[in-house]
């Protein structure tokens, strides 16, 4: 996937699959499952999560073929050291922070970016 491609599935608006879902913050996982009316192609899901190390971690999924591509996270609480290499793909508004650390109280959106790791890129 490209960084543009990345971006067009980002910007599609999304509703939910089932509007009355219930979420129960008391279970380490919930699962949303979303639906674009602009490109019916699509399937996306957001998981809201927490364990010991991140108290809260909201992800949004783009589903397809059986896969599923990590667009954007949001960590709270947790740790996160971004990769220091930087690729032609990486977009210039993330090059400040290559090699950087984020501790505990540093909350982060970890970001889809074409040719690292699935969301190894973090932004303050």
């Amino acid at each position: 996937m490209t960084n543009q491609e990345a971006e067009y599935l980002m910007k599609l608006e999304k509703v939910l699959v089932d509007p009355h879902q219930i979420i129960d913050l008391k279970n380490k996982k919930n699962r949303l499952d979303l639906i674009s009316h602009q490109d019916s192609e699509r399937n996306f899901w957001v998981e809201i999560t927490t364990n010991k190390k991140i108290i809260l971690k909201t992800s949004i999924h783009h589903l397809e073929s059986n896969t599923y591509v990590g667009l954007l996270r949001i960590d709270f609480k947790g740790t996160h050291q971004n990769p220091s290499g930087i690729k032609d793909s990486l977009p210039d508004y993330l090059k400040p922070y290559a090699g950087k650390w984020f501790e505990p109280n540093d909350h982060h959106m970890h970001v889809f970016v074409e040719g690292y790791k699935p969301l190894s890129w973090a932004d303050p």
